[in-house]
């Protein structure tokens, strides 16, 4: 008789913990927007095919101005909660420059896209982990975490740069 009851009880915990919610993470607004006289800038937070969170983003710029615009990476920074929160990682960055990228130059009436990951958040895979195929990168990007997230984006060289903040709010919601 006691193994029956412990085999119920163990189905029915079983049964509960499947039907546990699982959350899904919403940003508000779907993407943070800023337009300005001389460009046209979008973040949009972005995850994993089939994810149900957001581990990157996917930035935007149009330059409307006559003139080239450059976009400071070093001085650029990841913002959680109305605090800096370190650089931007993205693709083309090597070992050597990731935590000082070069600026990127925007010609006139041109656009510009990539996805960026905060670098406080990524996981480097070590380097005598064997797992990765030869084409792959040696980092995974890490949770955004819940809360305000976004970029403060700085247009310009040196000590002239204008900064600019785009940002939405991450939150988790149950399914």
């Amino acid at each position: 008789m006691d193994n029956r009851w412990m085999i119920t009880m163990l189905a029915c915990l079983w049964a509960l913990c499947g039907c546990a919610g699982q959350q899904i993470w919403h940003s508000q607004p779907s993407a943070a927007d800023l337009v300005t006289p001389d460009f046209e800038a979008s973040l949009k937070p972005v995850g994993p095919q089939g994810g149900n969170f957001f581990d990157a983003f996917q930035f935007t710029l149009i330059n409307r101005s006559a003139r080239p615009l450059v976009i400071d990476w070093t001085r650029s920074r990841f913002v959680h909660n109305n605090r800096l929160r370190g650089t931007l990682a993205f693709t083309g960055l090597t070992a050597q420059n990731v935590k000082t990228p070069p600026p990127e130059t925007v010609a006139a009436g041109q656009r510009t896209a990539k996805t960026l990951w905060p670098l406080t958040l990524l996981g480097w895979a070590p380097i005598r982990d064997r797992s990765l195929d030869p084409g792959a990168s040696g980092f995974a990007p890490g949770v955004l975490p819940e809360g305000e997230n976004g970029l403060l984006l700085v247009i310009g060289e040196g000590t002239s740069g204008k900064q600019h903040k785009l940002s939405v709010v991450l939150s988790p919601q149950p399914r």
